[in-house]
């Protein structure tokens, strides 16, 4: 059964919104309407359903609602990021109005968001880069307990966008759960690996390049050459050309990197390379059974640093001694 049940349309207010039940208010909001008529009054025990096509934004309507809540905290989600939108809200916390500000982010955003995703990090307490793709966020102070779910990135898009901000205590606590599981390096799903596919036949223009090396080798240069579809491991670990390594984030570095590599294969992309250390041969094998599911070739190179360059992730020697311990090659 759903949350929430829409019932048949009764009345049609003064704002463009329609109200269909004594908790539930729908307001249709056009590029002319301000986000105050469009919204209205945040009350105890009811739901707005709310669809905008681009005359405000999720940061605007953080913005707005805590001109009702007062300050407050605030644990948003996001697939995108853009500048105007991290301003608005780093200017909302330098006013008193954001208390504490967190966010759960995709990990693919900060390629495309860079900037906005470095200066919103300086400002946050807390901010997890996983494979998201929900939007929305929550506010929350002693008086107040608000979720807002929305298509909506924190992005200014004029495509049409909608969503619901709830003052239910019940769909907040539901939402929190999970956010703060995340956040604290917890697995709210504790989601079970997807079963592969069928075993398809390799087509004759489709590679995965497993491109190996010691850090400083060259692997990301030669995987450059080869293809423009490049992951690495070292892709979760770069916000705004920041380089930020956690030893505690490889794991979930490696899972992101391996669900881009399917994502690509899904999308059919004729050559894909993964640029990883790969000390341990076993640590190509999930991306080689993915491969033969996916019906594509494999080819697995091996860089040397005959040159002798540095690394720029600045790994340590005795890092690099260790991987080259453990470094194994198989030549038949």
């Amino acid at each position: 059964m759903a949350l929430f049940e829409i019932q048949p349309r009764r009345t049609l207010n003064g704002t463009g919104g329609v109200a269909v039940a004594e908790n539930e208010t729908v307001r249709v909001c056009g590029p002319l309407l301000k986000l105050k008529n469009a919204i209205g009054t945040l009350e105890r025990g009811k739901n707005i359903h709310f669809v905008t096509a681009g005359s405000w934004a999720l940061h605007d309507l953080v913005k707005y609602l805590l001109t009702q809540t007062g300050p407050a905290d605030l644990l948003a989600f996001t697939w995108s990021l853009t500048i105007p939108a991290a301003v608005t809200l780093i200017r909302q916390q330098e006013a008193g109005n954001l208390r504490n500000m967190s966010f759960i982010v995709d990990a693919k955003m900060s390629k495309w968001s860079a900037a906005a995703l470095s200066i919103l990090t300086k400002h946050c307490d807390r901010i997890v880069r996983t494979a998201n793709h929900a939007k929305g966020f929550l506010l929350s102070n002693a008086e107040w307990r608000v979720s807002v779910i929305s298509s909506a990135n924190f992005s200014n898009n004029p495509r049409i966008e909608g969503g619901c901000i709830s003052t239910n205590p019940v769909v907040f606590d539901m939402h929190r759960e999970w956010i703060e599981q995340l956040l604290h390096d917890g697995d709210p799903f504790r989601a079970e690996t997807e079963p592969l596919p069928v075993q398809a036949a390799a087509g004759p223009d489709k590679t995965l390049f497993l491109i190996r090396g010691l850090p400083g080798s060259g692997k990301s240069t030669l995987a450059h050459m080869l293809t423009d579809t490049v992951f690495e491991n070292d892709d979760f670990f770069t916000v705004g050309g920041n380089y930020l390594f956690s030893a505690r984030e490889l794991p979930r570095a490696a899972a992101t990197c391996y669900n881009n590599v399917r994502d690509a294969m899904e999308e059919g992309r004729p050559r894909i390379a993964v640029a990883n250390v790969f000390a341990e041969a076993a640590g190509m094998d999930r991306y080689i059974q993915l491969a033969g599911a996916m019906g594509y070739a494999v080819v697995s190179l091996i860089v040397e640093n005959r040159s002798a360059r540095e690394n720029i992730h600045s790994v340590t020697p005795a890092a690099i001694d260790g991987m080259k311990r453990r470094f194994e090659v198989k030549l038949c």
